[in-house]
C-alpha cells in the first residue's frame, strides 16, 4: 500500500510540475507539431531568451535577446515591449500589431525562445538550485537534474510553488520515528 501511495504522490506532483510550467509532458519522440504546440503553452517570463525573426527585416530580427526583470525587452522602432506572461504565438500577434501600426506593411514575426529560464529545486537534493528547464519536464527528471535525493529526502513531502517568474520544488526531509 505505502509503495502505491508513494507512487500516486509522484504522478500527482509530475501533473502539478506540468501545469505550473506551462508544457506538456514529454511523449518520447515528438514530432515538428507537438514541439510546437508545448511551445505555445510556455509563458515567458524574466530570465528567458528569446528571437524575434522579422521575414525581410534583417534590421529589425533579434536573436538572444534577454527578457528584463520586469517582462519586457527592447525592440527597434518600438522601444520597450511588454512580453511577460504571453506564449510565442502571442508575442507574434503582439509586434505584429504594433509593426504594422505605420512602419511595416503586413509584417510577419517568428518569435522562438533560445533559453528557458530556471526552475530552482532545493531541499534534500545533492545538487540544490537551479536547472534549465527543458521540455517535457516531470518531477522525476527535476530530481535526476539536482543529483538525485538525499538519503534523508521524502517522497511524501514534494512541496512545488510558483512565484511569478520562477518554479520552485522543495523537498523535504522524512521524519525522524524517535
Amino acid at each position: 500500500m505505502r509503495k502505491a501511495e508513494t507512487f500516486f504522490r509522484i504522478v500527482f506532483f509530475q501533473t502539478v510540475f506540468s501545469l505550473l510550467i506551462g508544457c506538456a509532458f514529454d511523449k518520447g519522440s515528438e514530432s515538428f507539431q507537438e514541439h510546437q504546440e508545448q511551445s505555445e503553452d510556455y509563458r515567458i517570463a524574466p530570465g528567458d531568451v528569446i528571437s524575434i525573426l522579422v521575414f525581410g527585416e534583417d534590421d529589425l530580427s533579434l536573436n538572444n535577446i534577454n527578457v528584463a526583470h520586469n517582462g519586457t525587452i527592447s525592440f527597434p522602432l518600438l522601444g520597450e515591449v511588454d512580453v511577460q506572461d504571453l506564449t510565442t504565438g502571442q508575442i507574434e500577434q503582439r509586434f505584429e500589431k504594433l509593426l504594422s501600426n505605420g512602419y511595416l506593411k503586413n509584417p510577419r514575426i517568428t518569435v522562438s525562445v533560445q533559453q528557458y529560464r530556471l526552475f530552482y529545486i532545493v531541499g534534500e537534493v545533492n545538487s540544490p538550485g537551479g536547472h534549465s528547464y527543458r521540455h517535457g519536464l516531470t518531477v522525476q527528471k527535476a530530481i535526476a537534474l539536482a543529483g538525485d535525493l538525499t538519503h534523508r529526502a521524502s517522497l511524501d513531502k514534494i512541496t512545488p510553488s510558483l512565484s511569478r517568474c520562477h518554479f520552485f520544488l522543495f523537498l523535504c526531509r522524512k521524519e525522524s520515528s524517535s
